[in-house]
């Protein structure tokens, strides 16, 4: 009873609501402790060694539980600056390929030489097929997903036909799911595979 006793201190929020008992426990985490927990009534009142327990125990979880609420918090802060960074990333990434196909357009109109200009508009091709790859990458945020082969490789050919010699046909024939980690190297892999049988498999006309 805090109106009979002189060793603690009368606080003035219970004064202001009629309360005069009181208990205190810790409230802890893996750091040490960081707050109390109090429990206030308005009647002279012993607490006893189970409340005191009850008290621990519930403080105990209610600790713990802030402690991971706040360790949430910083973990997302942190994943939204890295995706601020990637986007950033990804947008100068584009900028830069585009700027360097353009820059090699531009030279490749100036050069008399046709075998030059040949070697030149066949890196400007590259260029855009990996502009054009590495926007298909973006839209999977989430590297742990299963991507579906048959509709991705489907998309995939799609955007690499529109950019094949007139005569030239694509098609794809897979199926099942992919693991999302495993996306940019497959993607690469068929680019690549793409680009040389265009180059060198059918020299003598379209196949």
């Amino acid at each position: 009873d805090y109106r009979t006793q002189s060793r603690w201190q009368y606080p003035a929020l219970l004064q202001e609501h009629s309360c005069i008992a009181s208990i205190n426990v810790p409230l802890r985490s893996e750091t040490g402790v960081f707050g109390v927990l109090e429990v206030d009534h308005t009647e002279p009142r012993v607490f006893t060694s189970d409340d005191i327990n009850f008290l621990t125990g519930l403080a105990s979880i209610v600790g713990q539980s802030i402690h991971l609420r706040r360790a949430m918090e910083e973990a997302e802060q942190v994943l939204q600056q890295k995706n601020l960074l990637l986007r950033e990333m990804n947008h100068r990434i584009k900028n830069n390929l585009s700027l360097v196909s353009s820059v090699l357009s531009l030279q490749s109109r100036r050069i008399p030489d046709r075998a030059v200009r040949n070697e030149l508009d066949n890196a400007i091709q590259r260029i855009n097929n990996l502009s054009l790859v590495h926007d298909r990458l973006q839209m999977f945020g989430q590297m742990d997903a299963q991507i579906d082969a048959h509709s991705y490789f489907g998309d995939l050919a799609a955007m690499l036909r529109s950019m094949l010699p007139p005569g030239i046909k694509l098609s794809t024939l897979c199926s099942g799911s992919m693991p999302g980690d495993c996306v940019e190297s497959l993607t690469l892999i068929a680019n690549e595979l793409v680009t040389n049988a265009v180059k060198y498999a059918y020299v003598d006309g379209p196949g």
